[in-house]
């Protein structure tokens, strides 16, 4: 019968209970040839059949009796409607410099040789958007809406965490999950470049892995020298359920990172003398199973797919191997680094944090700002 119409439909809503089959059978025949989206509902709510729903290429998966007001949720990220007129209305770029007598050291000022663009899914939206990477000197990591003149400078005061990513909101214009990219723009010492985005980052593979091979493939040139700045006092945050970040001088700067699972620990280091490109780029993001409905159920991980990000039952990776023993651990660490970076500043310091995410890394860097950098104007 599908066979019938002339072209894909947008949308298919498929229940697993057929009266003439299995729609287990059906969703990859489904995805590949006749709609762009799919969402399975069934009141098989067991684990082991989610995961096969979403293997088989199902978009998205909603337990019986449904819910409306979640289906609605559901749709309306999957929808691709035009970007409306973007503002920066009440917006004020600050930029910033070391305080005078802060310890600085002379690094490298790096961008890169040509532009380079991306495409993919939104990992929160579930929307596809463009990513273009253009060379600029002399202006630090400037941000823009695509085809608008708008330019908003990094700033950790113009960050909205959530637990799962990290945005960048100035006025109506937010960008989504921009802390993959940063970090492989901090592990490619880039410090100048002009990013043109839509309203979420691709996620490409769930690491910086891809962003950075390409940002290396457009080439990277130096055009200067510019300060990193040396953490010079003990400041440490403690937050409820144990989580903690403690930051000490050092000469170096290092990252350790210890997640706890179920009970079990598991942990990961890098330090500036390691190489970026094998050691941390190639970490993925992760969800855990029993995460998964409730980040649904807050219009987040709508872009999650079996090959953008790892699925974790407990320690155990439901739907690829793991790339390193602690892969989730080493990406929490790319995750601080991108966060970090938000500040559009490299940092000499020693960090050891337990269980945090993106929320206490944010706060983590505006406190660096206010300790060691002050306004320059706008």
């Amino acid at each position: 019968m599908l066979q019938e119409y002339g072209k894909p439909f947008d949308l298919i809503v498929l229940d697993l209970w057929l009266t003439d089959g299995n729609g287990l059978q059906m969703i990859r025949e489904l995805k590949t040839s006749y709609c762009e989206h799919l969402i399975v509902v069934s009141s098989q709510g067991d684990p082991e059949t989610i995961v096969k729903c979403l293997r088989l290429g199902a978009d998205h998966y909603l337990e019986k009796p449904l819910n409306f007001e979640k289906l609605s949720n559901v749709l309306r990220n999957l929808s691709f409607s035009s970007e409306s007129t973007i503002s920066l209305s009440g917006f004020i770029g600050k930029k910033y410099r070391p305080r005078r007598g802060v310890k600085t050291r002379k690094t490298l000022k790096r961008t890169i040789s040509q532009s380079c663009m991306f495409m993919g899914l939104g990992i929160h939206t579930g929307r596809k958007f463009g990513l273009r990477i253009e060379p600029k000197k002399n202006c630090g990591i400037v941000l823009s809406p695509l085809e608008s003149p708008l330019e908003v400078p990094l700033s950790a005061f113009s960050v909205s965490s959530d637990k799962l990513s990290t945005n960048l909101k100035a006025g109506d214009f937010e960008v989504k999950t921009v802390e993959h990219l940063l970090s492989s723009l901090w592990g490619l010492g880039i410090t100048d470049c002009h990013m043109k985005a839509g309203g979420e980052i691709p996620v490409l593979d769930g690491s910086s892995m891809q962003f950075a091979q390409t940002l290396l493939d457009a080439g990277v040139e130096t055009i200067g020298e510019e300060q990193e700045i040396f953490v010079t006092d003990t400041l440490e945050l403690n937050f409820d359920d144990g989580k903690a970040i403690l930051i000490e001088p050092s000469e170096v700067f290092s990252v350790e990172y210890t997640l706890e699972v179920d009970g079990h620990f598991i942990s990961a280091y890098y330090d500036e003398r390691m190489d970026y490109l094998t050691e941390i780029a190639p970490a993925r993001t992760f969800a855990f199973l029993r995460d998964i409905e409730v980040a649904h159920s807050q219009d987040l991980a709508q872009g999650g797919r079996f090959n953008n990000f790892v699925l974790l039952d407990g320690l155990k990776p439901l739907n690829t191997s793991l790339r390193f023993p602690n892969e989730p651990a080493r990406h929490k660490i790319l995750d601080i680094i991108g966060d970090l970076f938000t500040t559009g500043r490299r940092w000499v310091c020693k960090i050891e944090a337990f269980k945090t995410g993106h929320f206490e890394n944010n706060l983590i860097a505006q406190r660096l700002v206010r300790e060691y950098l002050e306004e320059v104007g706008s």
